[in-house]
Parts: C-alpha cells; structure tokens; sequence
C-alpha cells in the first residue's frame, strides 16, 4: 500500500520540491546544503535576512483523520484504495492499564500509528501545502520546517517575518496541527529582529540553533559545531573506553569505531568548513593500544580508514554525485560566490586532476565504484608520498613496499595489548632503547647486548639475547602472528 501510494505521488508530482523528508535522493544533507546555499548567497548580497525555524507539536499524534481523508480525495485517490487508507487510520481503539484498573476502550479520531511504514507518506502529504502562502523560500523535512526571510531593510524584514507567521498560524488553525513554540525561534543573519508572536506568544529570537543534527548559527561560523562535535565525540569514547580497556579486541573496536565515531565525526562534514579540524585520529590510537604517539597517517594505514582528509573528500563526492543524481542543478550551478559550492567543484577538481581516469567524467557521471577507487588510489598515493618522506624511518614499516599492508594486513582478532605492541613496532615508536633515547628517555640508542642500536629490526631478527625464543616463534615480515607471538615469548615490550 505504501509503494502504491508513494508511486502515484511522485509520478504526479504531489508533492513540492521543498519537502526532503522520507524522499528517495533528499536526505537531511541535500536539506541543510538547500538551506546554507541559500543563506550564503543571501548574506554575501548584504540583503536582511533572517529564518523562521518551526517545529509541530506532536506532529504524527495530531493529524486529523477527517482531513488526512480529505487531502487524499483532493489527490484523486478514491475507490477501494481510499477505503483501505481509511480503515487503516479509523479503526483503532485505545485503552489504559493501572494495575487491575483497565479504562474502556475509545477510538481513535487523530493521529498517525507509530511505526508504519505508510505513516511518514501519510504525513508529508496532509502538511504538503503549509508553506505555500508564506513570501519567503520555505523548506521541510517531515515536521521541521523553516522559512528564509529577504528584505532590503530591517522594518520590512519584521513586517515580512509578522505577516508569516499570521499565515502559518492560519494554515495550522485550518488543518488543527500545533506549533511547539518552545522549539520555534528566529536568527537575523543580517538585520535586526524584535520577537514576532504567533497566538499571541512571542517567538524566540536566537543566535544559533540545531537544525536536523548541525548547530547554525547567526555568523554562519560552525564554531558551535564544532564544539558540539568534539564534545559527543569525547562522550562516546568514555562510553566506549570501559569495554575497550576490558579486553575488546581490536576488529570489534574497529567495527564500533566505523559505526559511532565515524558517522559523528563526518555527518553533514561537506558543509562546514571546520571539519579538518576533527582529529579522529586519537580515538584510533584508543582503539588500536598504540603505547606512544606515531605518525597518524601510519595508524589510519594500520586499521585500514582513510585519514580524515580523504574521508571528507569522499563525503563531498558522494553528495556531488547525489546533486547531479536526482536533478539539484540550481544548488551545482548556485553563484560562484557561494563557499560551500565552491569547496565541492574545487575537491571535486583536485581529485580529478590527479586521476587521469576521472578527467572526462562531471559529476552526473560519478558512482559509488568510481568515488570508491578514486579515494584509494588517492590514499596509495598519499602513502606512498609519506613513507618516502620518512614517515616511520625507525620502524618496521619503512622496510616494506607502501602496497605490502593492502595485502598483507594486521590481524585485528589479536587482543587490543598485542596489537598495540605490534604497532609500536611497525612504526618505530615503541619502548626499544632507540627510540627511548630520540624522546630524551634513554642516555644511549645501544641495545643491551652491546652489539647495535636496539631498533624493531635488531630485537625481532638479530638480538643474540632471544636467539632461542626466535628458534620457537620464528617472526618474520611475512608473519605479524609470529611478531606477535615472539614478544609474548620475550615479554620485552609487555606494559
């Protein structure tokens, strides 16, 4: 019934271009880009802007059924089809329970079920036309909505945003929704506001608010972003540490980090320019137990994610690739002056001029497998360029060719302690007298039998002090098992 409905919408149209909720190709992304396109190129033309966030109350609680039934007949939806809907919302029944008290039975005359599939549709068609009697660029993501404001003073900016919110108000007094006006509120990007009323309640006027999991504020400086990135980021690795400190081993704290770190750290990242601040790359080294503080590059090569340049890269393609995909045109072509735009056609740009296989193809023509290889000769590349500016020049990892790992990788079912030893020694940075005594901890790089420097190389293969336990565990550069279990055996590098 869903996929029914659903087609017959967006063969005919239905519903408008604004409305990104529950829509294949308009995620909250492409929602915040529309927004932040629009207040760039706004307040860059030195126009007096400002945006009217709005939130329903009990949005899907509060629908009307007698006029969700209506809107669809307006569609020309009717017949058994229409039926079928109706007794979908009509005949349910809802009863509460006290203990041995039990209310009678009433029926329900509003509201869409909780967890249907049908409902979200349901809902994006009653409140489709909300924003069409309102002056300014409207947009919705199910029950969110904001409204942009132009004007070319600030007394006509407060005219506009008061005649707005008269017309929203009617059009909710019209179809019995709500507004939550403890969630409602109003930024002047440029100009000046006093508080406008709906219902005879002020509407907050703020400095930034959180719009579908991004912070905006009235500079359109994502300083506040930022901060509220880096603080669930840090929330999420105490929640994290206690398990990862009890033995976690490492291929299950990489699937955990992949899933929570990751997604929060890179979520809407094309659109805030502050992203190459969100070092990641410690919550690795938590993961992995590396002892010191290695190269990062060489940890992200390690664990197998890309470094955060190349991971916010790859979001920016894949959002290209979705604006070109599903017809964003007007945002790919929005004026030059826009900064978000410029920063996809210049990551964009970079990526294709160093891949000559990507030289011919524009953004309509980009896919999944393409972004994929794309980013991954970028990465070989870029390690390539690292090791031979000696990235890890004492470790293990400078005696290897740069493809040696994509082959050859370390074995994350070890527990979190072994793996740490072994990155310690594939970098270098490890408790091995050389490098102790490059950080000012030992007075000499010797090893204690006094033949050579005491490098990763010297105490796995040449050290007579372990030539027996070498005998038993037999490490090689072939073999990271073996590494790991030869310093089980010597307990040389054991914290």
């Amino acid at each position: 019934m869903e996929a029914r409905l659903r087609a017959l919408v967006e063969h005919w149209s239905i519903l408008p271009t604004t409305q990104f909720g529950f829509r294949e190709g308009r995620g909250t992304v492409m929602y915040l880009l529309k927004l932040l396109t629009e207040l760039t190129l706004q307040v860059k033309a030195k126009r007096h802007t400002a945006a009217l966030f709005l939130d329903l109350q009990k949005a899907f609680d509060t629908v009307w059924h007698q006029g969700m039934i209506y809107r669809l007949e307006e569609l020309g939806i009717k017949g058994n089809f229409l039926q079928l809907i109706n007794s979908f919302l009509t005949t349910r029944e809802i009863s509460l329970k006290v203990n041995s008290y039990t209310h009678p039975a009433q029926k329900c005359t509003v509201g869409l079920p909780q967890g249907s599939v049908l409902s979200p549709l349901l809902f994006i068609i009653y409140i489709r036309d909300m924003l069409e009697h309102t002056s300014g660029t409207g947009l919705q993501y199910a029950d969110d909505c904001t409204v942009l404001f132009t004007a070319n003073s600030s007394e006509d900016l407060q005219d506009i945003c008061k005649s707005n919110c008269d017309n929203i108000q009617k059009w909710m007094d019209k179809w019995r929704l709500k507004v939550n006006y403890q969630k409602t509120e109003v930024i002047p990007f440029h100009g000046q506001l006093v508080p406008s009323t709906m219902k005879s309640v002020p509407i907050r006027i703020s400095e930034s608010t959180k719009v579908l999991g991004l912070t905006v504020d009235h500079k359109l400086s994502f300083t506040q972003q930022y901060a509220s990135c880096m603080k669930a980021l840090e929330q999420k690795s105490n929640m994290l540490k206690p398990f990862v400190f009890a033995g976690l081993n490492c291929e299950t704290a990489k699937k955990i980090f992949t899933q929570v770190i990751i997604p929060k750290a890179m979520y809407a990242a094309s659109l805030w320019d502050t992203t190459s601040k969100v070092n990641i790359t410690q919550y690795i080294k938590l993961f992995l137990g590396a002892h010191y503080n290695p190269p990062s590059e060489a940890l992200h090569k390690l664990i197998d994610i890309p470094p955060p340049t190349l991971l916010y890269t790859c979001e920016r393609l894949h959002l290209m690739r979705g604006l070109a995909k599903y017809g964003y045109t007007d945002i790919i072509s929005s004026s030059p002056k826009s900064g978000i735009t410029k920063v996809f056609l210049s990551d964009f740009k970079k990526v294709v001029d160093r891949h000559t296989q990507l030289q011919d193809i524009q953004p309509t023509a980009l896919s999944k497998p393409i972004i994929k290889k794309t980013i991954q000769k970028e990465w070989s590349r870029m390690w390539s360029t690292q090791l031979s500016q000696g990235a890890c020049p004492y470790g293990l990892l400078s005696q290897l060719p740069p493809t040696y790992l994509d082959d050859h990788p370390i074995p994350l079912d070890f527990d979190r302690r072994s793996i740490g030893t072994l990155c310690d020694l594939l970098t270098g940075h490890s408790r091995l007298q050389l490098f102790q005594f490059r950080v000012n901890l030992s007075y000499t790089p010797i090893c204690s039998c006094l033949r050579d420097e005491e490098t990763p190389q010297h105490y796995l293969f040449h050290c007579p002090e372990y030539t027996g336990m070498r005998r038993i565990a037999n490490p090689s550069l072939h073999d990271w098992t073996a590494v790991i279990q030869f310093n089980m055996l010597t307990k040389r590098l054991s914290f």
